[in-house]
């Protein structure tokens, strides 16, 4: 028999999934999900997407695992583009981070946050009882004219859906060159700062270690010119400075924004290609590329689709407006 819904859950929340998939079927509502109905060696992503592509709606058990999981923000990017009816059902009361706002912000809630459960579950099989009972062409996944669409309306057929309750702001707008290049020269000025006291430090350090003669014997060819040590730690000593200053403002820490200060003072900060918060791998990457010649690359950020500069594009990092308003 085939399936009708596909279940969408972060691994965490498995026990809630099944508790789903056992009251589906409870109403002979058949349904596909992971690892159960994945057959001994098929390929794992084509099993998923195969799946999702045969169903006609999906449950997603939405909760702050879900909301960091890039598998399931793929898998609900795939029901969306396939047009099916997509029920959240948030077992946490938070709302969706920007990428997966983009895709179900907009969508009815079904929240199932309170206990008991059982209410909730059998208000989910109500809703999809309902959707699936519905004729294409009256709203349903296969007419075509709701491609997302959630679980806050349980009433009759006849009885047309509510409107949101709750809607997620949307994908905040890509910043512009000037904000960018604005913020850059406000950082700089900091960097400097930090660059010059790390040099000292290292040059102090030097003269206590080997004393004053040697030190400059070591890193001068001539007097007044460095040779190739004294390049190494000067430049080397830049590179420390302005990657370490990038790598710890644009990660968000318990005592940071989540963006270095000239480009929290401009209202912008970094996230990566799904809007999500760069990981501190990517920032360090991002830090030592920009105290390269790749930021002459940063000239190219109006004529890119998302205003990425070529460190973004190598990193898949954009931009983005710290503070927007609601909605798109």
């Amino acid at each position: 028999m085939p399936h009708q819904v596909f279940i969408s859950y972060a691994t965490h929340d498995k026990s809630t999934a099944d508790a789903i998939c056992a009251t589906l079927e409870a109403r002979k509502i058949r349904c596909w999900i992971a690892p159960r109905d994945i057959l001994p060696g098929m390929n794992y992503a084509v099993a998923l997407m195969n799946a999702i592509t045969a169903s006609r709606i999906m449950v997603l058990v939405f909760s702050s695992h879900a909301d960091r999981s890039p598998h399931t923000l793929r898998e609900v990017e795939r029901a969306v583009n396939q047009c099916l009816t997509v029920i959240p059902f948030r077992i946490e009361n938070i709302e969706p981070s920007p990428g997966m706002g983009y895709y179900i912000g907009s969508s009815h809630w079904l929240d199932a946050f309170t206990p008991p459960p059982e209410g909730h579950l059998s208000r989910l099989a109500d809703t999809v009882d309902l959707f699936l009972n519905r004729q294409p062409g009256t709203g349903s996944a296969e007419g075509g004219a709701v491609p997302v669409l959630g679980a806050a309306a349980t009433g009759p057929p006849e009885q047309p859906p509510q409107p949101p309750e709750t809607v997620s702001p949307g994908p905040p707008p890509h910043a512009s060159i000037y904000r960018r290049w604005g913020a850059y020269i406000m950082d700089l000025f900091i960097v400097s700062i930090l660059w010059i006291i790390l040099f000292l430090v290292i040059s102090v350090a030097g003269f206590n270690l080997f004393g004053g003669q040697r030190w400059n014997a070591m890193t001068f060819s001539t007097p007044g010119v460095w040779n190739s040590l004294g390049m190494a730690i000067f430049f080397g000593s830049l590179v420390v400075a302005h990657a370490g200053y990038f790598a710890l403002m644009d990660r968000k820490w318990a005592f940071s924004s989540g963006a270095s200060v000239g480009k929290y003072a401009l209202g912008i900060r970094v996230v990566d290609s799904r809007y999500q918060e760069i990981s501190p791998l990517t920032a360090l990457l991002r830090g030592i590329l920009k105290s390269t010649p790749l930021i002459i690359g940063g000239v190219a950020i109006p004529f890119t689709e998302n205003r990425q500069a070529l460190h973004d594009r190598i990193c898949d990092t954009m931009v983005v407006m710290l503070r927007h308003p609601r909605g798109r």
